[in-house]
């Protein structure tokens, strides 16, 4: 079955929302960042990928994968059949915004205009202007994408997060920009300059990380593929700690999972196959791990409980 065939809604407005209050990163903004802060993430728990275009309509793709392509004409396809064909307003050069929400469960990947191309995490949204002005090229990213985008000096790349402005050349790099997660960019190659909510600038070298928590930033040297595995269907897993670990299966697998805090005391370690059935991995969890897994009778939520606590 084709992707458009697959095309389970097509919804015939754009709902707009205020996100809470936000503190400013700078006096003035870019569009896409203002557009940001008005528009509400759209709800995607039990629902397919979401692609929401020009302000006017909302796809809802009843599959937990899609290659979605958007053309310099503003023509999008998905899994290589056209599904959008750009209106007139794009071909007349007006802006407007797309929205991808990828809910948890699902993944995506999307090739900009320009070619850059993205890898969207489960429960991510990424906000992007149906043309790229001539000027400069810009996305506001809620959740991870791993970017490999194209050089253009002339027209510098900025992805935005609610609390950093990261500023691309042609590289290759990791943002993780999750509400309940500490923020973090990984450079894979290339170069960036990461602007943070407090204007602090720092530009990080390959192999580097900046991870910025309570108005810190901090930089140090990893493993870049311990941050990039999960686009290949696979975690490395470095000293993570159990709720930290439960947080991205709860995420990659769409599965509602409640952590007992005083796991955090064991970290995980290895590789965790992201293609293998969540309750086979669960089941071998429980042999590393003094875990004990309860699910509700609808099995729609896991509770993972310390085994040497009592019950």
């Amino acid at each position: 079955m084709s992707a458009v065939a697959s095309l389970l809604l097509l919804v015939s407005s754009y709902l707009f929302y205020q996100w809470n209050s936000l503190e400013q990163q700078e006096e003035e903004q870019t569009d896409i960042v203002a557009i940001a802060r008005e528009m509400a993430p759209v709800n995607g728990e039990g629902k397919g990928i979401q692609l929401i275009v020009g302000g006017e309509k909302a796809y809802v793709l009843n599959q937990q994968t899609a290659d979605i392509e958007m053309n310099e004409e503003g023509d999008i396809h998905v899994d290589a059949d056209l599904l959008v064909t750009a209106p007139d307003k794009v071909k007349e050069n007006k802006v407007n915004y797309n929205q991808l929400v990828v809910p948890k469960g699902a993944r995506s990947r999307l090739t900009l205009p320009d070619g850059t191309t993205m890898h969207i995490n489960s429960g991510s949204q990424v906000i992007f202007p149906e043309t790229f002005t001539a000027d400069k090229r810009e996305i506001f990213v809620n959740g991870e994408v791993f970017l490999d985008v194209v050089s253009d000096k002339q027209c510098p790349f900025f992805v935005h997060t609610r609390q950093m402005t990261v500023k691309v050349t042609g590289t290759s790099l990791n943002v993780s920009a999750y509400e309940e997660d500490i923020q973090t960019v990984v450079l894979v190659s290339g170069a960036v300059t990461v602007k943070t909510l407090n204007n602090e600038e720092n530009n990080l070298l390959p192999n580097q990380i900046l991870v910025y928590n309570d108005n810190v930033s901090t930089i140090s040297t990893v493993d870049v593929s311990n941050y990039i595995s999960w686009k290949e269907g696979y975690l490395l897993c470095d000293r993570d700690n159990l709720p930290a670990l439960m947080r991205k299966l709860s995420r990659f697998y769409g599965k509602a999972i409640h952590c007992d805090p005083s796991l955090s005391l064991y970290q995980g370690n290895g590789k965790l196959d992201l293609k293998e059935n969540f309750d086979q991995l669960m089941e071998g969890l429980k042999e590393l791990y003094p875990i004990r897994i309860i699910k509700d009778e609808n099995e729609e939520t896991y509770y993972i409980q310390n085994s040497k606590k009592p019950h």
